[in-house]
C-alpha cells in the first residue's frame, strides 16, 4: 500500500464521517482494508500490534502484522540501490541489503537506556562486518533523535522511497527490512531488536517470496 493511497483512503473515510456528523471507530489492516472490530481484537500477541490515529472526525484503528514477506520489482530494487549508494557498481551480484529504518522520534525510541542502545548498535556493526555479501544502511525519515544511537553513518530516505515501499505508516521505534538480490524481502515493522537480523540471515527467511 503506497502512502498516497493511505491518505486517499483516510480522506474518504473522514469525508464519510463528516457527512454523518459522528465520531466513529474505523478498523483496518495495514493494507488499509476494512476489517471488523472482532478481527481487530483477535489480532494480538507477538505477531501483531495495534495502532490508533485520531483523524478529527474518526478514530482510525490499524491492525499491523509485525512481519511481512514479499517481493519488490526490479525497477524498485534498482531505485533503492541508486538511492542508497553513489554508484550501482557498489553492489555485487549476490549482495543482500539490510536497511535499519528510523521513522523519526517517538515515545518508543526516545526513552530507554541510551548507553545500552549505543553499545548494542556498535556490537551489531561489528558482527555485520563478519558477513560477506551484505550491504547495510541506517536510513532516517527525520534525523531528530538519531544521535542517541552513537557514531553511526545515517542517510536520508531520498524521495521517501523506502517509506513508500515498506513503511507506509509510522511504525513505532524503528524497523528493519532485508532484501535479497532478487528483490525478495523480509520486513520487521516496529519495535525490533537489531540482533534479530543475524537469525534471519542464517535461516535465509528473506529469500522466501511469500506474501504476508
Amino acid at each position: 500500500m503506497k502512502k498516497s493511497n493511505f491518505f486517499l483512503t483516510l480522506f474518504i473515510i473522514v469525508s464519510i464521517s463528516i457527512v454523518s456528523a459522528q465520531k466513529k471507530e474505523v478498523y483496518v489492516n495495514d493494507d488499509l482494508e476494512l476489517i471488523s472490530k472482532q478481527e481487530y481484537d483477535r489480532n494480538s500477541g507477538d505477531d501483531y500490534f495495534n495502532l490508533k490515529f485520531d483523524a478529527d472526525s474518526i478514530y482510525l484503528n490499524v491492525s499491523v502484522k509485525r512481519i511481512k514477506k514479499n517481493k519488490i520489482s526490479n525497477s524498485q530494487l534498482n531505485a533503492l540501490k541508486s538511492n542508497l549508494a553513489t554508484s550501482s557498481a557498489y553492489f555485487d551480484k549476490d549482495d543482500i541489503i539490510v536497511i535499519n529504518y528510523y521513522p523519526g522520534q517517538d515515545a518508543y525510541n526516545s526513552s530507554g537506556d541510551k548507553e545500552m542502545t549505543r553499545k548494542n548498535y556498535q556490537e551489531y556493526l561489528k558482527r555485520l562486518k563478519k558477513n560477506q555479501n551484505i550491504k547495510q544502511f541506517f536510513v532516517y525519515k527525520s534525523p531528530e533523535g538519531t544521535a542517541a544511537y552513537g557514531n553511526i553513518n545515517w542517510i536520508k530516505d531520498k524521495n521517501k522511497l523506502i517509506e513508500t515501499i515498506f513503511f507506509a505508516i509510522h511504525y513505532p521505534c524503528n524497523s528493519t527490512v532485508i532484501i535479497d538480490s532478487n528483490g525478495n524481502y523480509y520486513s520487521h515493522r516496529g519495535e525490533n531488536n537489531v540482533s534479530a537480523v543475524f537469525k534471519i540471515l542464517k535461516e535465509k527467511k528473506t529469500f522466501k517470496n511469500t506474501a504476508n
